[in-house]
């Protein structure tokens, strides 16, 4: 599939389902046809009456939100800024979605500037991931440029956001509200600070003259607040190195660096999973249980900078003493949750039922032998909640949080969340007298970009 990126970084597939005229039960099927040949962009509009219908064939599908494109459309029945405010929600509503892909006004209708401030809004509130405008002339479109608040969003101030992993750097130029303008990526090196450094400053020199300020996200033990990285994960050259003035030094503006899951957590605490919660917590399961502390709308650092590090969680205390922690399977890892609330303990778990080594396993072949009906895969997935929401249950015992917000790749599938939020439910049914509370468990909205979303948060409340 060719994609097409719109401004503010949102890839959009060039082959897409046009929707006008389906209605009822044979539009429904012809719709989720569509899907089951391939296509992965739905374009429905207020004026076709079938909003329902193709959120409903969606679902039906079995493909996750995030998989399709949703593309709908404002008509006449929506002019005016209050109008379109209405009904943007009850498009949102009749697709059974949090937010679309693509919003556009239909037509150059005289109440458009109204109507696309309402859609200004809509994107700075995640309802719409890009807006714009649909069978508008050239004309068409300089006068709204004229009448609305363009000139504003052209002089928004702007922000380098880098998110530094082990395999890529992604990067993204982006406005004071969250939105991306433009991103992407380059491989990571991760030999010397002197290559890193270099490579931080040709993305710099891509945009510059372009951004005020340096958001980066990055693995370790970082002191947001001094700017020095203790620890860098994968680049294990930095010890205790002012990666804030390094970082500001090349890219000649203010930069404010956090470690990356507390980047994925200020996201959600942002305008995410979190964003309605004065407490909760970001779980990211990935190789290892990475996480983050939300505490009365704040990320919580610690005394150290190292709050959230969840990994390290005990599950067995007796011979704790004798953990050597010598590498990724070190001796006595297993008395450590990241074992078992992790992508990786779920793909060992599976191997263990299997009797076949976990090397090369990873979610998407495991949840292939999930959806086949396989009983290992079956019986892997449900250690796997059990023993994540026991430690839940052990972290709400310390803090009393709201909400836990689950991410990392394998969080895509909303069985993960499901078991978790099952086992929870069962382990407080099993302990009537449990004398904290049962904390709310849902899925980060945010994916791959969370990590770029909370570093500008981070740098935003810095400056």
């Amino acid at each position: 599939m060719e994609y097409l990126t719109l401004t503010g970084g949102v890839r959009m597939p060039m082959l897409g389902c046009g929707t006008w005229q389906l209605r009822g039960e044979a539009g429904k099927r012809s719709i989720r046809e569509a899907l089951e040949v391939g296509y992965r962009l739905l374009d429905t509009a207020r004026m076709y009456e079938n909003e329902d219908i193709v959120g409903q064939a969606l679902r039906e599908s079995g493909l996750a939100r995030e998989e399709v494109f949703l593309t709908t459309k404002l008509c006449q029945t929506s002019a005016g800024y209050e109008a379109a405010r209405r009904d943007i929600d009850a498009s949102l509503r009749a697709l059974g979605t949090d937010y679309v892909d693509l919003l556009l006004i239909h037509e150059p209708y005289e109440e458009a500037p109204a109507m696309y401030r309402a859609l200004e809004e809509a994107r700075r509130a995640g309802k719409a991931r890009a807006i714009g405008l649909s069978n508008f002339s050239w004309a068409d479109y300089k006068r709204l440029c004229a009448a609305c608040e363009e000139e504003k969003e052209v002089r928004m101030k702007q922000y380098l956001a880098l998110d530094i992993g082990g395999t890529f750097i992604k990067y993204a130029l982006m406005g004071a509200d969250g939105s991306f303008l433009e991103q992407g990526k380059i491989p990571s090196p991760v030999d010397s600070m002197d290559g890193l450094l270099d490579a931080v400053a040709a993305v710099g020199e891509r945009f510059r003259g372009r951004y005020e300020g340096a958001a980066v996200s990055m693995p370790g033990r970082i002191d947001t607040k001094a700017g020095i990285a203790h620890t860098g994960g994968a680049f294990g050259f930095i010890q205790d190195a002012p990666v804030g003035e390094l970082f500001a030094a090349r890219l000649g503006c203010p930069a404010v660096v956090a470690n990356d899951a507390k980047c994925a957590a200020n996201a959600e605490a942002w305008t995410g999973a979190l964003a309605d919660t004065a407490n909760g917590a970001v779980l990211v399961l990935g190789t290892g249980t990475g996480g983050g502390i939300v505490l009365d709308h704040r990320i919580w650092m610690g005394s150290t900078s190292a709050a959230g590090e969840l990994s390290f969680l005990p599950v067995q205390f007796a011979g704790m003493g004798k953990v050597r922690m010598d590498g990724v399977r070190s001796e006595g890892a297993e008395r450590m949750w990241a074992q078992y609330a992790s992508a990786t303990g779920l793909l060992q778990a599976y191997a263990s039922r299997k009797g076949i080594p976990a090397e090369g396993l990873d979610g998407l072949q495991f949840f292939a032998a999930y959806d086949a009906g396989e009983p290992e895969a079956a019986a892997a997935l449900a250690a796997f909640g059990e023993m994540t929401a026991a430690g839940i249950y052990a972290v709400q015992s310390v803090l009393d949080l709201e909400r836990y917000a689950i991410g990392g790749g394998i969080s895509a599938r909303p069985e993960v969340a499901d078991v978790i939020r099952d086992k929870l439910d069962a382990i407080y049914a099993s302990i009537p007298f449990t004398a904290f509370g049962k904390p709310e468990i849902v899925r980060c909205k945010y994916g791959n970009d969370a990590n770029l979303i909370g570093a500008l948060r981070f740098l935003l409340d810095a400056v």
